[in-house]
């Protein structure tokens, strides 16, 4: 069926979301090469903030036991690990491909969009693949990025951009497990694939399968993810409220939770003014002052202020205090910016 759906035999399969997003990449990744196709599995490395109290996502020249195929793009083998700030952490894309005892391609975020889409192109064509798959867990890509729930707005809205800019002839959203992550709210979330298929960019709807839970079983054991366990936790029976991150987010779980929508990306980007704004960036601290005059509040701003107040991991109730901070700072700030153009232009 995966040939069918995406009208070809390869597939570059990115997990666009960072951190955990990687095991439920990996899963489609190998449903795909079951079904006979060839698969690159790729992903961007920016792990959460109890695991890596850095700000910001890692630089490919501070992760190890890779291989260097372009200034953009590494190929970490099993046992591949990195080190931040004299601390060795091991991504959860290392750790997956240990599992899977195959490499994985990992994609530099710190040259903003134009970065991360040339490491998709330069992926595209070592692979000859014509199609690319971005892979996030929960459904925040959906999100316009204004909204009051989205913790990470920019590594969502800059994988968008890279993969709907690229050179692939079909470029594909896979969301997967909608509502996992517990940030944008499901109605919001249906209403927003409403708009897609309004344009034409429905794909394909697909179910989780036996093999596909037997293999995530295997994967959650070893990697630390709470969005991508969701799944699991539905397939065993457990629907209902669940809390993640402390308790700072709560979902209710469904059968949606077992789904993957796909969709088009191209569709996806043209109703996504934040991905829209990213586009062109060639810095990570370009996108992130795009977002920012758009008084939105991002990721990186939040770990940078959690690493002023200690440099380490406070909690995700102190978290979720600074960046209740940091969102009000953004928005004072961008208002002021605001009223000095209109000031300027009465």
């Amino acid at each position: 069926m995966w040939k069918e759906v995406l009208g070809s035999d390869c597939a570059v399969v990115v997990a666009i979301g960072g951190g955990g997003d990687i095991v439920s990449a990996a899963v489609l990744g190998e449903s795909m090469r079951a079904s006979g196709l060839r698969v690159a599995l790729a992903s961007i490395v920016w792990e959460r903030l109890i695991l890596d109290p850095e700000p910001g996502p890692m630089k490919l020249d501070n992760i190890y036991l890779v291989e260097r195929e372009s200034e953009n793009l590494v190929l970490g083998l099993p046992g591949c690990y990195a080190i931040r700030a004299s601390r060795v952490i091991v991504p959860q894309a290392c750790k997956v491909a240990s599992i899977l005892k195959q490499p994985i391609h990992l994609l530099e975020m710190w040259r903003g969009e134009l970065g991360l889409r040339q490491a998709i192109n330069e992926l595209l064509q070592l692979t000859s693949c014509d199609v690319v798959v971005g892979v996030d867990v929960g459904g925040d890509i959906l999100a316009t990025g204004f909204e009051d729930t989205i913790w990470s707005p920019l590594a969502d809205q800059l994988g968008l951009a890279a993969i709907a800019n690229s050179k692939a002839e079909h470029a594909i959203v896979a969301v997967h497990s909608i509502g996992a992550d517990g940030e944008l709210p499901l109605d919001r979330m249906l209403e927003r694939l409403n708009e897609i298929v309004k344009l034409r960019g429905y794909v394909w709807v697909r179910g989780l399968t036996r093999n596909d839970i037997e293999l995530l079983e295997e994967i959650v054991e070893k990697v630390e993810t709470e969005a991508s366990r969701v799944p699991l936790e539905v397939w065993r029976g457990r629907v209902g409220t669940l809390r993640l991150r402390g308790g700072t987010r709560t979902l209710n779980t469904t059968i949606l939770n077992l789904v993957t929508f796909l969709v088009d990306a191209r569709k996806l980007y043209k109703i996504s003014p934040l991905a829209k704004a990213v586009t062109g960036t060639t810095t990570l601290e370009e996108a992130r002052e795009r977002m920012n005059e758009m008084c939105v509040f991002t990721e990186y701003d939040l770990e940078e202020m959690v690493g002023v107040e200690g440099g380490r991991y406070m909690g995700y109730e102190a978290a979720a205090r600074v960046r209740s901070v940091g969102r009000q700072w953004v928005k004072s700030i961008c208002a002021r910016q605001t009223d000095i153009v209109d000031e300027g232009e009465g």
